[in-house]
């Protein structure tokens, strides 16, 4: 294959990035498209359907298959780097920089096997992507574009909800704050949509929708609305500008409040997207952050993790067989001399390998179960993918039931660690069907 050529059209949210590389997409006779959430490959995948194209969507939890499909809209894990296509586009490439998930964006644009290759994304990911396409190899062409409606921060703070109009949409940053803001905006009269990250793709999806097509009037939202949801507002406002980050409470970055507040305005719909802070100093705080530049993704340091391939070499070089001595020997030794490729965050696998090695199985077998994604932060679910790794030690079949809320237990957290639950048996399901047999019963239970 000739050298790849790369396309980076960098710009900020509502610069028509996307729109012009999927244009290509859609024309090209084979094309694939990579996406940083299930919700972005499920939209990408009915833009490329409604254009006409025979198209597959395959993320880690669903698959849509389309018997002569020349494209495939997928999550940027699923990459299949044995099919060589026209076109891909690689979407949110500042994601680079991500310790948890950067390591599939380094594969991702060094191995996806397409001759003309777009890589989407935020300016600040410019000398990022010609750092990385200059170690790889290929051409590059960087893109900048600009905001094609103007964004601008409204004279004053809104000061009282009572000042709320339709078309506004309000940001808070956790589930708590959303769903309290949410029922005060109720109370005086709006229909509202509510948005945030622990709701099933199909759901933000559908409360998009809701909100897109009049039947509601105001969005409550997490900076969930800020990646792969087209929910273009009038108006953006910020309840707070801080964060709880896992750590701290801490302000927000001035990227991530850039690609929230760009969800105000949409060219052809607002003459302008307008921006504003609840109160005062949360309104001087996001105008400060706004007019800041965003700090350029460093030049080195791209994360990488181990595919299952290369920790059986290391295993027949070295007579190891425990996944997680494997792990620590791939995250001691990576690091190249000049730390231009780093290890990812890899805790919560080596955390799912130190059960798993106890268990009678292959280290293929351990290898995709220690990727399942199932937090260990929630017991329900932890418990849960043990059971299913001792099941499929023992031989056995798990088939899937619906699960019952045990008195006692918040109805809402119970139905998102539901959904998660079922997400991870489709997962499963996928890679190890003849233990997890039911996908199809889990599809129908996340989309209920």
């Amino acid at each position: 294959m000739d050298p790849r050529r790369l396309i980076a059209v960098l710009g900020p949210t509502n610069s028509g990035k996307t729109h012009m590389a999927m244009e290509h997409l859609a024309r090209a006779e084979s094309g694939v498209y990579l996406a940083p959430l299930r919700l972005l490959a499920l939209e990408n995948y009915n833009r490329l359907r409604a254009a006409g194209v025979a198209v597959s969507m395959i993320t880690g939890e669903q698959r849509k298959l389309h018997p002569q499909a020349t494209h495939i809209a997928s999550t940027v894990e699923m990459l299949n780097t044995g099919r060589i296509v026209d076109v891909a586009v690689i979407d949110e490439i500042q994601l680079l920089d991500d310790p948890d998930r950067g390591a599939a964006w380094t594969a991702a644009v060094c191995g996806v096997p397409a001759r003309t290759v777009y890589l989407l994304g935020a300016p600040e990911a410019k000398d990022a992507v010609e750092a990385l396409v200059h170690r790889v190899g290929g051409t590059l062409e960087v893109r900048q574009l600009e905001r094609m409606s103007p964004l601008s921060m409204e004279k004053k703070p809104l000061g009282s909800l009572r000042n709320l109009q339709a078309g506004d949409m309000l940001i808070a940053f956790s589930r708590r704050d959303v769903l309290n803001w949410r029922d005060q905006v109720v109370e005086l009269g709006f229909s509202v949509s509510a948005i945030y990250g622990n709701l099933s793709p199909e759901v933000r999806q559908s409360q998009a929708e809701r909100f897109l097509t009049g039947e509601t009037q105001i969005v409550v939202g997490t900076d969930a609305i800020g990646m792969g949801l087209n929910t273009p507002a009038r108006r953006v406002i910020f309840t707070t500008s801080t964060k709880w980050d896992g750590d701290a409470e801490g302000v927000i970055s001035a990227a991530l409040a850039r690609q929230i507040a760009g969800r105000a305005g949409r060219y052809g719909e607002h003459a302008a997207g307008l921006v504003a802070g609840l109160d005062d100093d949360t309104h001087r705080m996001i105008a400060t952050l706004l007019r800041q530049r965003p700090e350029p993704l460093p030049t080195t340091g791209f994360y990488v993790a181990p595919s299952l391939d290369y920790l059986q070499q290391i295993s027949r070089a070295t007579g190891i067989t425990r996944l997680h001595a494997l792990l620590e020997l791939f995250t001691k030794h990576i690091n190249v001399h000049d730390e231009f490729f780093l290890p990812a965050n890899l805790n919560d696998q080596l955390d799912h390998a130190r059960f798993l090695d106890q268990l009678q199985l292959t280290l293929e077998d351990r290898y995709t179960l220690s990727l399942c994604p199932v937090s260990t932060k929630i017991p329900m679910l932890e418990a849960a993918l043990h059971g299913w790794a001792e099941s499929r030690a023992r031989g056995l079949v798990v088939p899937l039931r619906q699960l019952e809320n045990p008195s006692g237990k918040n109805p809402l957290q119970f139905l998102e660690d539901s959904c998660k639950l079922y997400s991870a048996y489709a997962w499963l399901g996928f890679r190890m069907s003849d233990t997890f047999p039911d996908q199809a019963i889990a599809q129908d239970l996340m989309a209920s």
